[in-house]
């Protein structure tokens, strides 16, 4: 992994490559999914009020300590996603979030597979000693992704979120440290 800070970031796996997500990626496919009131609703991604806003948005990551990867499919060549991580060297801790506003990709592993390799890079490359995300409580897929990878529930923050739909939420917090990951590694061979 040729990877130095403030370079550009990629991480591959078998069907998809992730690379540093640039302002010319934003093309009217990724843009409308970024704007889809229902996939904010739940994820992690800001509410954006325009592409402009996007823009702006994109020049936070700096490949040191704010990464935002676009998820393309090998196969089509396509967008489909997003991982975004923040890096807090003061803490060795980093925040995972990912996005999957393909519609179309919806259940089938994407987050699984790709995430493998951003746990990878936070965990050996960044050296964190714990990485952790949130997720709304009625996101029951992003919940069973935390899981199925290993991460442990830490906390709830009750009615801390409002939803697009201007609904209190429930907020779950999963972490997983740095042994932990090494242990799965191991366990399950990867």
């Amino acid at each position: 992994m040729a990877w130095a800070p403030g370079k550009a970031l990629r991480l591959a796996t078998d069907k998809y490559v992730m690379r540093s997500m640039r302002p010319f990626q934003i093309d009217d496919y990724v843009f409308n999914w970024m704007m889809d009131r229902e996939l904010t609703n739940y994820s992690g991604l800001p509410r954006f009020p325009s592409r402009q806003a996007v823009e702006l948005w994109l020049k936070r990551f700096d490949n040191k300590y704010r990464f935002l990867l676009n998820i393309t499919c090998l196969e089509t060549d396509r967008v489909i996603g997003l991982q975004k991580l923040e890096y807090y060297p003061g803490t060795e801790s980093a925040k995972a979030d990912v996005v999957i506003g393909d519609r179309e990709y919806w259940g089938r592993n994407v987050v699984l597979e790709t995430r493998h390799k951003v746990l990878d890079f936070a965990f050996y490359r960044l050296r964190c000693h714990k990485v952790y995300g949130t997720v709304m409580a009625r996101n029951v897929p992003a919940i069973f992704n935390y899981k199925a990878l290993g991460f442990r529930c830490e906390g709830v923050l009750k009615e801390h979120d409002i939803s697009m739909l201007g609904e209190r939420t429930d907020i779950i917090m999963f972490g997983m440290l740095r042994r932990e990951w090494d242990e799965i590694r191991e366990e399950k061979q990867l």
